[in-house]
């Protein structure tokens, strides 16, 4: 390649690199949070919790388990004394 043709190759390829940025890609809406007039999920999967069915005797679509009703969250479920 001679001199002349490398500076106009370097120049078109500065001008080509310095154009305007492609635009962004749009964000993916948020999830709706949970709330309290969320309903929970009748059953879930003990290992994928994001995997949920309102069907009993559904099984998960990840590993085969069945689902399961839903575990309480609730702080004093995990012992039996009183406060």
């Amino acid at each position: 390649m001679t001199v002349p043709r490398l500076f106009a190759s370097i120049a078109l390829l500065s001008l080509v690199a310095c154009g305007d940025p492609p635009p962004a890609a749009e964000a993916p809406a948020p999830a709706e949070p949970v709330g309290a007039d969320t309903p929970a999920p009748a059953f879930v999967c003990p290992m994928h919790p994001d995997e949920t069915s309102e069907v009993a005797g559904a099984k998960c679509s990840k590993c085969g388990m069945d689902l399961e009703p839903p575990k309480s969250t609730d702080a004093h479920s995990s012992h039996d004394h009183a406060h």
